[in-house]
């Protein structure tokens, strides 16, 4: 009958989609086209980098005028006081290693910017804490490694720690040795000299120094 073919055809629509006041609505017949993030998303990327960039070249100008101003301000003072207890007189370095990476990532761009491997970069660490251990040798800082920290002297808490490690397993000599070892393996890596040419250095230096003295 018309009215069955009515009913059935009502709900058949309505197994589909939607009808409102006669008007048939589909519910998933229609797909919409979806839409491509990946422009906006590597935009943002891309934003983040540069905002990265440059809060590390705030946060290490910062830092540095920390150091110039001392106690000046409480801020500066308890920052100050902090990098020294670090690093000791290693200190200075510290905002230049928050200022470079910065620079790198506000410029990464740029095609002549010189970049740095990996291996370099690994030497330059190894050079670092080197020459905080052998500031806290020679600054009075096996005998007393907590106290010379405390004053900002020698390589501060950090090259305490090492230098207090290798004398408690090595002795003194034996720790000498070692950090002399370590610094011929970091010049290698961190200037991409070979041992030659680091003996030849040291046989110059030597010669300068020799001539330069009185008779």
């Amino acid at each position: 009958t018309p009215l069955k073919s009515t009913k059935s055809s009502m709900r058949s629509n309505r197994s589909q989609g939607t009808t409102f006041r006669g008007v048939y609505t589909p519910s998933g017949g229609v797909r919409k086209p979806k839409s491509s993030h990946s422009a906006g998303d590597s935009i943002s990327a891309e934003k983040k980098m540069d905002l990265i960039g440059v809060f590390l070249l705030l946060l290490g100008l910062i830092t540095a005028m920390s150091l110039f101003a001392g106690s000046e301000t409480t801020v500066t003072a308890w920052v100050s006081a902090l990098l020294r207890w670090f690093t000791g007189w290693g200190v200075w370095v510290i905002p230049f290693t928050i200022m470079i990476p910065g620079v790198y990532l506000i410029l990464r761009k740029v095609e002549r910017l010189p970049r740095l491997p990996l291996e370099q970069v690994a030497g330059l660490v190894l050079l670092y804490l080197n020459l905080l251990t052998f500031f806290h040798y020679f600054g009075g800082g096996i005998a007393e490694p907590y106290l010379v920290a405390e004053e900002g002297r020698g390589g501060g808490i950090l090259g305490g720690v090492i230098l207090q490690v290798l004398v408690a397993g090595l002795g003194e000599i034996g720790a000498f040795l070692v950090l002399c070892a370590w610094l011929l393996i970091a010049l290698i890596f961190s200037f991409d000299l070979s041992f030659q040419q680091i003996v030849h250095g040291l046989g110059s230096l030597s010669d300068t120094v020799k001539s330069s003295k009185p008779e």
